[in-house]
């Protein structure tokens, strides 16, 4: 795909008329990751503002969704994603991760600050601590600037002064987790902190999509495969109770550097032809699977709201989520809850689904009443109110 700008540039309007833009940076889906910057992507549909949308765009074959709406002014930056390492303790590995994803951000930085249209907005909306110097440049430009904090960024937040002081010209910290905006609100004691809730479309997530023979006796997993989703936790409580429910599966849905480790795993535990490792599915790809799986399981370590919780609710599944972030504010009694890092536990709380089919059903019911209540729609009014409160406060 060619790098530049969507052929349907918006014009930059300005507040008088009660128009306005902003300058969206962050991540963007792709047709095999189409969760990755979803939110943002899902807030450029709203038609009420002009949105200049400036994203890394991983290397690679992965093709970018079509943008979502004709005010949206695209534009992609090159990135290598590397992940860090978990463990962040000095050692020549993180120093050079540290100073090569150092310098990858400074570059992307000034692509976005030298881009003549990300400069004539009204408002800045950054989606990662690693565009803070944006914010800073909207700031110095009499211009308010937001920053939305999600998941393991949060992590970086928690441990790094620097990255704070970095994020001193920030207006507005929005996070999807309550949880999140009372340590954020500690962290930053004078800025506004507030939840915005993740949606989630029932339309493409939906029991409808149920295939005519039923659900598999399948439990799925989504996310990517890094250190923080603790596939491990997993694949171990799996291994579990597979002996003794020879017709159930785990299927694993999502890309990334851990899979020849879990991989291996699975090899080591004898269940090769018990555990499939799907990669990344498009969304659409994705909607089918969870209906037509009859389990749903995070065994994540760190989360804010995840999306895929939502979606999996959405769908119909019966639920098992580990207790981190809002999982279980959002499950409540629609699933199981559970401690992380604990695969006996895990073991435990799947063993209780596969047993009874009318508990699963009950879960899959409750959860996809649940997810209704948490709507795109929602979440683009809610950023719209914070958008004029601050244009309106800062004129």
């Amino acid at each position: 795909m060619s790098l530049g700008r969507n052929s349907a540039t918006p014009v930059v309007m300005e507040t008088a008329d009660q128009q306005f833009s902003v300058l969206r940076v962050g991540t963007y889906p792709t047709e095999e990751h189409n969760g990755v910057g979803l939110p943002g992507y899902m807030l450029s549909a709203d038609q009420r503002y002009a949105t200049v949308y400036r994203t890394p765009l991983p290397g690679g074959n992965e093709v970018p969704l079509e943008p979502p709406g004709d005010r949206v002014d695209l534009r992609f930056f090159p990135f290598a994603d590397r992940a860090m390492p978990e463990n962040r303790r000095l050692s020549p590995r993180t120093v050079v991760a540290t100073l090569r994803r150092m310098v990858v951000v400074s570059w992307l930085n000034a692509r976005v600050l030298l881009d003549r249209a990300a400069r004539r907005v009204n408002l800045v909306h950054i989606h990662s601590p690693m565009w803070a110097p944006v914010a800073a440049y909207a700031k110095l430009s009499g211009r308010p600037a937001v920053i939305t904090v999600h998941g393991t960024d949060f992590i970086r937040l928690r441990k790094s002064g620097l990255l704070r002081i970095l994020l001193t010209p920030i207006d507005r910290i929005l996070c999807v987790s309550d949880v999140f905006a009372q340590e954020l609100a500690v962290l930053f004691p004078n800025k506004s902190v507030e939840t915005v809730y993740n949606g989630v479309d029932t339309v493409l997530f939906s029991p409808s999509a149920t295939p005519a023979g039923g659900r598999r006796k399948q439990i799925v997993a989504v996310g990517s495969l890094r250190w923080h989703r603790d596939h491990a936790t997993l694949i171990q409580a799996f291994s579990q109770l597979a002996a003794a429910n020879p017709g159930w599966s785990l299927a694993i849905v999502g890309g990334g550097e851990l899979r020849s480790d879990l991989e291996q795993r699975v090899a080591e535990l004898g269940l090769q032809k018990r555990v499939r490792f799907l990669g990344a599915l498009s969304h659409q790809a994705l909607a089918k699977e969870l209906a037509a799986s009859e389990i749903f399981a995070l065994s994540s370590v760190i989360e804010g709201l995840p999306k895929v919780l939502l979606e999996a609710m959405a769908s119909g599944c019966a639920c098992i989520a580990t207790d981190v972030g809002e999982c279980r504010a959002v499950l409540s009694d629609a699933g199981l809850i559970l401690p992380a890092r604990e695969a006996s536990l895990f073991a435990n709380a799947l063993a209780t689904l596969i047993s009874s089919a009318d508990l699963r059903k009950a879960y899959g019911a409750r959860g996809e009443s649940r997810a209704h209540q948490f709507t795109w729609d929602a979440y683009r009014d809610r950023h719209y109110k914070i958008y004029r409160g601050l244009l309106e406060n800062d004129g």
